[in-house]
C-alpha cells in the first residue's frame, strides 16, 4: 500500500523467524491490483516462537510488514506500507523532536548520560539524505565515550560526528527512537537544544549534589524503581538554545496535586529508558493497569529487528555462492537478531 492505494508492482519476500529458520522462505510478484499471496510452510505456532513477515523494496528502500505469530492473524488482510522518497538537502532538523528525556546517573568518578530523542517524521514521504544526515543534534561539549543505547540499530544508521549524533538511515513517516549514551565528568554541564522540543525531561539519579537548572522547572523527587530516586526537571515547548546545570541550593517539592498530574509523563519516558537504555525488558507500568498488547516502543523495536533480518537475508541471497566463512558469519548474525526478537515476545 502507498498512501492508502494499492501498489501494483514489485516483489514481496516472505521471511520466517523461528527455531531452525534459515532465511527468506519465498518471494512473489505483486499483482496489478496490489495483492500478493504466499503458502506458508506451516501455520505459525506460538509454542515454537514462529514469526512470519514479508518485506518489499520500493524506491531503493526496504519496508517490512507486521509480524504474524499466530494462526488467527491469517484471517486478516496483510499490508506492507511503502512511501515515496524525499531528499533532505542539508536540513538537519527535518524531523520533529516530540520529546527528549535525559537521565544523569553517577558512575564511579564520572556520570553516565542516557539521552533519548523521540523523533517524528510528520511528512508522507520517507526522508533520505545520500550525502548528509537526515537529522542531527549536538551533544554536550564535555561528553565523551559515545555509544548507542540499543544494539538493534545498525551502526551505520546512527553515528557520532563533530560532538553530535546523526541519523543517516532512511526515515519513513511516523516515530523513531534514537537513544545514545555518553560520559561526562560532572553533572554541571551545558546541554545544547538545537531545535524546538515539545517536551524536555531531565532526571538526575540520587545521590546528587544540589542543582540549579536554567530553562527547566524542578518538579519532584520520584522513585522510579524500588530504592532508586530521581530528581526531575521538565519543560514543554522548549525553544531555549541550551540547558545549563549549575551547582545550587536544595529545591523544594511542588504541591502534591501537581506532582500527581505529571507523574504519568515521567513513567512513559522511564519505560522507554528501561527498554532501550538498560535492555531490561518492559518499562514501568502503573499499578493495577491491565495488559493491552505490546507497548509502542516494543513494537518499534521488533519492527526494526525484522527489518534488519530482511536486509540480512536479502544481502546473503544476493551473494550467489557464499564461502563457508560468509555462511557462518550470516548464521551467527541472524541468530543474534532472532534471539533479540524472541526476547521481545515476553515484553
Amino acid at each position: 500500500m502507498k498512501e492508502g492505494a494499492p501498489l501494483g508492482e514489485g516483489t514481496v519476500v516472505l521471511h520466517h523467524v523461528g527455531t531452525g529458520a534459515a532465511g527468506a522462505v519465498d518471494s512473489a510478484r505483486v499483482a496489478p491490483d496490489g495483492s500478493f499471496r504466499f503458502r506458508l510452510p506451516r501455520a505459525p505456532d506460538p509454542e515454537r516462537q514462529d514469526v512470519f513477515f514479508a518485506s518489499m523494496r520500493h524506491d531503493g528502500i526496504l519496508y517490512v510488514g507486521p509480524p504474524v505469530s499466530n494462526a488467527e492473524q491469517l484471517d486478516s488482510v496483510y499490508r506492507i506500507e511503502v512511501y515515496d522518497t524525499a531528499h533532505v538537502a542539508r536540513t538537519p532538523h527535518a524531523l520533529e523532536l516530540r520529546a527528549r528525556t535525559v537521565f544523569l546517573e553517577p558512575v564511579e568518578s564520572a556520570w553516565q548520560v542516557t539521552d533519548l530523542f523521540q523523533l517524528v517524521n510528520t511528512s508522507t514521504w520517507t526522508l533520505v539524505a545520500p550525502d548528509a544526515a537526515v537529522w542531527q543534534h549536538p551533544l554536550p561539549p564535555e561528553a565523551s565515550d559515545f555509544r548507542l543505547g540499543h544494539p538493534e540499530v545498525s551502526p551505520d544508521a546512527v553515528t557520532f560526528a563533530d560532538g553530535g549524533v546523526e541519523v543517516h538511515a532512511p526515515v519513513p513517516p511516523g516515530e523513531r527512537i534514537v537513544l545514545v549514551q555518553y560520559t561526562i565528568p560532572s553533572p554541571f554541564i551545558r546541554i545544547p537544544v538545537a531545535q524546538r522540543t515539545l517536551r524536555f525531561e531531565l532526571l538526575v539519579r540520587e545521590p546528587a549534589p544540589p542543582l540549579e537548572v536554567s530553562g527547566l522547572a524542578f518538579l519532584e523527587r520520584t522513585e522510579l524503581e524500588p530504592g532508586t530516586t530521581y530528581r526531575r526537571f521538565s519543560a514543554t515547548d522548549l525553544t531555549a538554545s541550551e540547558i545549563v546545570i549549575r551547582e545550587g541550593r536544595e529545591t523544594r517539592q511542588p504541591p502534591l496535586a501537581w506532582a500527581a498530574v505529571i507523574l504519568a509523563l515521567v513513567l512513559t519516558a522511564f519505560g522507554l529508558y528501561a527498554a532501550y537504555g538498560r535492555g531490561a525488558g518492559a518499562g514501568v507500568a502503573r499499578p493495577g493497569a491491565a495488559a493491552a498488547g505490546p507497548a509502542p516502543d516494543v513494537v518499534a523495536r521488533r519492527r526494526a529487528l525484522l527489518l534488519e533480518v530482511a536486509r540480512l537475508d536479502e544481502a546473503f541471497e544476493a551473494q550467489g555462492n557464499p564461502s563457508e566463512a560468509e555462511r557462518a558469519q550470516y548464521r551467527r548474525r541472524r541468530a543474534e537478531l532472532l534471539s533479540q526478537v524472541r526476547a521481545l515476545s515476553g515484553e
